[in-house]
């Protein structure tokens, strides 16, 4: 992951370290939550990648996260905001935050600030988790994303995952009634047993009023 993330001019942050054998965000080990070995067989395509991300005429970054499967949501949860307490490793006082998603059995959870300075929007960093019996590898979980904001339609996306994969990766959308497509998202390759995927927000998503809707957990 470290290679892709450098490949995609994604560099560490004061926020989130990211190497080899780590995973780091906030000072929290995620490591054994979703350890992703870039020894381990990839199947990403970094040249189209590149060249689809270059033509998406990116605005910013809006977040890099991971996705992966717990057995009690609530202590899950209450394990991170324990750990955020620590000073000693959470240096720069970040929190977590909430986006409602309407489901008691998934937590859209982002650490990092919400507070936008002189309309700068600073990258969070994403975990979502979900409630399962099992923690089995599933065709979403575990897996790690990455987050543009971008002037395209949803549709101008989609011509555009044509052109340049062969085919429409954006398997799921996030459609608002009454006002369009926000988000797609799509599987762009593996490492392993996680899964890569890329969030792409439309002309749509407005990051000043996602991120105000945030709520302190």
């Amino acid at each position: 992951m470290e290679k892709i993330l450098k490949q995609l001019d994604i560099k560490n942050n004061k926020l989130y370290q990211i190497s080899k054998d780590k995973i780091v965000v906030c000072g929290i080990d995620f490591n054994d939550k979703i350890f992703i070995n870039d020894k381990k067989d990839q199947d990403i395509d970094i040249k189209k990648l590149n060249q689809f991300i270059k033509e998406l005429n990116i605005v910013r970054l809006n977040h890099i996260g991971l996705s992966y499967s717990v057995k009690d949501l609530k202590e899950e949860i209450k394990d991170i905001k324990s750990k955020l307490k620590d000073k000693t490793k959470n240096k720069h006082n970040y929190n977590l935050y909430q986006e409602e998603n309407g489901s008691k059995k998934n937590f859209w959870g982002f650490l990092g600030t919400n507070v936008i300075k002189k309309k700068k929007i600073e990258p969070m960093f994403e975990v979502v988790l979900t409630e399962t019996k099992g923690t089995k590898p599933t065709s979403w979980r575990p897996h790690f994303q990455i987050d543009y904001d971008t002037p395209k339609s949803y549709e101008e996306i989609v011509d555009l995952s044509n052109k340049i994969f062969g085919r429409n990766v954006f398997t799921w959308k996030l459609d608002i009634k009454g006002y369009g497509v926000v988000l797609a998202m799509g599987k762009i390759g593996s490492i392993g047993d996680v899964k890569i995927f890329l969030g792409i927000g439309t002309n749509l998503r407005g990051s000043e009023y996602q991120r105000n809707t945030l709520q302190l957990v």
